[in-house]
């Protein structure tokens, strides 16, 4: 039930794009989606789309497209928060079912 709800919260975000923050700039933008994905690492459940996409967002502010940049960096901070949410959801699932009290 819980991977249901985790994919069916995955696919509404990626539909919609994630919250994007018009108001702050690509440096806002970016630093956001840092701290998020230094979180998931630290769970250990970094997505390398968020690399990527971070990547890509360097490369479009460099080249002078700060919407596009701001675009792929908040695609990037959604993925690393549902890479948070996976790395949750499957510790409280492993809690459930291997630990018994």
């Amino acid at each position: 039930m819980r991977k249901a709800i985790l994919l069916a919260l995955a696919s509404i975000l990626a539909a919609c794009g994630g919250e994007i923050q018009s108001d702050s700039g690509y440096e806002d933008a970016h630093a956001a989606a840092v701290t998020a994905m230094d979180i998931a690492t630290e769970k250990g459940h970094a997505w390398t789309t968020s690399d990527q996409l971070i990547e890509d967002a360097a490369k479009a502010a460099a080249e002078g497209d700060e919407t596009l940049a701001i675009l792929l960096a908040d695609e990037a901070r959604v993925h690393a928060e549902l890479a948070v949410v996976q790395a949750d959801n499957e510790a409280a699932t492993w809690h459930d079912r291997v630990i018994s009290e």
